[in-house]
């Protein structure tokens, strides 16, 4: 998965915490009827949508993916732009590569009462390429882990992590010609800085 500065990152998600918190409380004077009513009062935010129902798991770790947006002064960034930025890098016990890395994992699938089936088909030979069927799914959570090889300013340490959790529903809905579509809608994200929240 090739995808910093903590202060931006922190940032955005309060920008997006507080813009959902605000809607929220806005939409609890009026009850919605339908779920669309609902999703479009709560204002969250669709990230993806389509009408094939399998996605492999690098698929959909690519399509919830964090943006990264560094402050100018980022020492790691030694003042390179675009696509000869090298952070966040590989753990130290991981193989390194020449390329930005941020490591996910699919930390909870969520599968409608209905179906009782799971919505996960494991890939032993390549975990990226596990399945996750939309159609029985109605949300999971994906947690993203990036590493930098050191942090200067206050308490300045070797080997930070930082991590990024998002919450995402699954709609499913059948469209005017008839069609069943799916939308991912981001509904929660969590920032933590040294695994701390």
């Amino acid at each position: 998965m090739y995808l910093k500065s903590l202060i931006h990152k922190i940032v955005i998600a309060m920008i997006i915490t507080f813009i959902l918190t605000v809607s929220n409380l806005e939409a609890q004077n009026e009850s919605p009827s339908t779920e669309e009513e609902r999703l479009k009062e709560y204002q969250f935010i669709v990230f993806w949508e389509g009408t094939d129902p399998k996605m492999s798991l690098a698929d959909l770790a690519a399509y919830c993916a964090p943006i990264f947006w560094y402050s100018p002064d980022e020492p790691e960034l030694k003042n390179k732009t675009g696509k000869d930025i090298r952070i966040p890098a590989a753990f130290p016990f991981e193989d390194q590569v020449d390329a930005p890395v941020v490591y996910y994992q699919v930390s909870e699938i969520l599968v409608s009462e209905e179906g009782c089936e799971t919505g996960f088909f494991r890939d032993d030979n390549d975990l990226g390429k596990s399945q996750v069927d939309l159609r029985k799914c109605v949300g999971f959570n994906i947690d993203y882990n990036h590493y930098y090889k050191y942090e200067v300013g206050l308490g300045k340490h070797n080997h930070d992590t930082e991590q990024v959790q998002f919450k995402v529903y699954v709609h499913q809905y059948t469209d005017d010609a008839n069609v069943q579509r799916y939308q991912l809608y981001l509904i929660q994200t969590t920032a933590k800085a040294h695994a701390l929240a």
